[in-house]
């Protein structure tokens, strides 16, 4: 609980002294001669009669990209063309966070001051820009520009961490799974996440089973 390094917490037990309450009342000088003065340091930073400065964690940059127009845009091909654009550069930064994306959020700030906003979940994190924007398409059929968008975001507001992987060579493995992931990814989008569901083993203590 000292956050003693391994020897000295080794040389204590070897002693018999094992617990906080053990040592608190032991004379100091033959403690510091013995075990050093870092033992007496953590013990004052422990009761509080020694200051030590905190380096708290800090928040993880949030994971987002906007797009601004100098004219407002409204055709759909225009909207999906800044969504591509986005995508890459939200998949980039996904990388270098070796982060996958959950869930993206994108708004489109129209020209009369109002928004309209749209989302997509998947069921395993995922930077593939190609995959998401597929999963954008139907989405973006639904969204009204108004008198055209001067401002797009798009933020991962779910993500988790997601490691580079190798490619199998052999069996096709890796590609399997993430083939049917991108298939659970569609359904979800189109039918709901709740509505999509799929066998798989379970033990059971029924023969029959």
């Amino acid at each position: 609980a000292l956050r003693l390094d391994g020897a000295m917490a080794e040389g204590l037990r070897r002693v018999g002294l094992r617990r906080i309450g053990d040592i608190v009342d032991l004379p100091r000088p033959p403690l510091a001669a013995r075990f050093g003065a870092a033992l007496l340091l953590r013990l004052d930073q422990a009761f509080g009669h020694q200051g030590e400065s905190l380096s708290p964690r800090r928040p993880l940059p949030p994971l987002r990209v906007s797009l601004a127009f100098a004219e407002p845009i409204a055709a759909p091909d225009d909207i999906a063309a800044a969504v591509r654009h986005l995508l890459a550069g939200l998949c980039r930064r996904l990388v270098e966070a070796r982060r996958g994306a959950r869930r993206l959020d994108l708004i489109l700030y129209r020209a009369d001051g109002t928004c309209a906003e749209t989302a997509i979940g998947t069921s395993r994190p995922v930077r593939d820009a190609g995959h998401l924007e597929r999963l954008f398409r139907e989405k973006l059929e639904s969204l009204d520009p108004g008198f055209g968008v001067e401002v797009m975001v798009l933020a991962a507001s779910v993500a988790d961490d997601l490691e580079p992987q190798q490619a199998d060579l052999t069996t096709g493995g890796a590609a399997t799974d993430e083939e049917l992931a991108r298939l659970i990814d569609r359904l979800g989008n189109r039918l709901g996440a709740a509505n999509v569901a799929r066998l798989r083993p379970q033990a059971s203590h029924i023969p029959e089973k």
